[in-house]
């Protein structure tokens, strides 16, 4: 009798937070609104929560909940053949071509949206879940960050030159990323740094900025 070896791959966290195909859809927990031109455009505490393969989730709102006197529909499109009903701004103000997408009627996977309008994140000035401010995208509730202190001995050089060095690491996990190392300001070498104007934001960790 010969016994044949199997090997079992384990996949990375990163692969594993890729593993989701076709659609999810389900009842956020949370109230969402939105701002454009200086207007409350939606409220509600009945948004759905839209997940498709490798992106991320997508608010979808009753149309009850939007103040759809601030749209007005766009004309379909000649070759359009997805029912996709797409809506520009229309509050007297500044106009956004595409501010909200909905499906005329949505079937298969994407029935339950059926009375429900999403908005183009970028077209919208500001996003609140309950009273704190969201940027790039919706929050995914299966993406978990965790922070834990740690002594381990980091030392960062750039050029042979010692840039920082400390035993009292922060570090940052975050579902499908690599591990982030945070040290000290005490313990960096901060003559040796240049501020800049740049400035990026997380859906997680709000405003970051750089050096």
């Amino acid at each position: 009798m010969t016994e044949t070896q199997t090997t079992t791959r384990i996949p990375a966290a990163a692969e594993r937070a890729r593993l989701k195909d076709g659609v999810h859809i389900e009842l956020s927990p949370r109230r969402v609104r939105a701002y454009f031109d200086n207007q409350l455009l939606v409220d509600s505490e009945k948004v759905l929560l839209v997940f498709e393969t490798m992106r991320p989730p997508v608010y979808w709102f009753p149309i009850e909940d939007v103040r759809m006197d601030l749209l007005t529909p766009k004309d379909a499109a000649a070759d359009s053949g997805s029912g996709t009903r797409r809506w520009r701004s229309h509050t007297g103000g500044r106009v956004e071509e595409n501010l909200a997408w909905n499906y005329a009627e949505p079937t298969g996977d994407l029935a339950p949206l059926a009375g429900y309008i999403a908005f183009y994140w970028n077209a919208v000035d500001r996003w609140f879940e309950e009273d704190e401010e969201v940027f790039v995208h919706p929050r995914d509730p299966y993406t978990r960050v965790d922070t834990v202190h740690s002594s381990r001995h980091v030392r960062v050089e750039v050029d042979g030159q010692v840039i920082a060095e400390t035993t009292r690491l922060v570090l940052l996990y975050e579902t499908g990323l690599p591990t982030r190392y945070y040290i000290p300001k005490l313990d960096v070498r901060m003559d040796l740094l240049e501020a800049t104007d740049t400035l990026t934001h997380c859906p997680y960790k709000a405003a970051a900025s750089y050096w």
